[in-house]
């Protein structure tokens, strides 16, 4: 190795450098399809029979037990295929058109919102719908800004109030994070303000 190599490969990485942030990891929507992920709630609604209705949630190991039908390896299952299935075992032992399910994704909407938590989302609520489960915006949040986060990163993907969760790249154990305004956003008034009042001061001095 020659001095000059030696003497580069020696020097010391910028401070810039090593607290540069990974760049965001990108995910499309429909990455993970419509499959049924460990996490998931199974909400079961029994029309005629309210009592064995209720949310059950999909283990570590992705299976489900469900009332009347037993358990379920949903490993391999989307959300219709599911439906299909359950519904072909319950028409077996009982009426089954009488029930509804649906797979709900338990999602942490957190940042600035007024009861940050875990909400079971169902998948034809927007993001906005899940930001309004959460009692909205603080005063303080940045208004249009919402960030997807998994395992602590930044997922970079589509997270527009408008879009639909079915429609996106959220899946169950994920955090909609709503982040706070910037200050120079939140005092942009007064800083424009404190400018034009400076700018005054030193025109009249120049005037003089």
């Amino acid at each position: 190795m020659g001095v000059a190599a030696a003497l580069w490969a020696s020097a010391p990485v910028s401070l810039a450098a090593q607290e540069a942030p990974p760049p965001a990891a990108a995910v499309s929507p429909g990455s993970e399809g419509d499959r049924i992920q460990p996490g998931d709630v199974i909400r079961v609604t029994f029309l005629r029979e309210a009592d064995l209705s209720g949310e059950f949630p999909v283990n570590q190991f992705g299976t489900v037990v469900l009332p009347v039908v037993g358990e379920y390896d949903v490993t391999a299952d989307t959300n219709r295929s599911f439906r299909d299935r359950v519904l072909t075992d319950l028409r077996k032992v009982r009426y089954a058109p009488d029930v509804e399910l649906i797979v709900l994704r338990r999602v942490r909407v957190l940042g600035e919102v007024n009861e940050p938590g875990v909400y079971p989302l169902d998948p034809t609520l927007s993001i906005a719908d899940a930001i309004a489960m959460a009692k909205g915006r603080t005063a303080f949040a940045d208004e249009g800004r919402v960030l997807l986060r998994r395992g602590g990163e930044v997922i970079e993907t589509d997270v527009r109030l408008d879009v639909r969760i079915s429609d996106s790249a959220i899946r169950s154990g994920d955090e909609i994070f709503v982040p706070r305004e910037g200050w120079m956003q939140r005092n942009l008034m007064a800083v424009v303000a404190g400018a034009s009042t400076v700018l005054g001061v030193v025109v009249t001095l120049f005037l003089r």
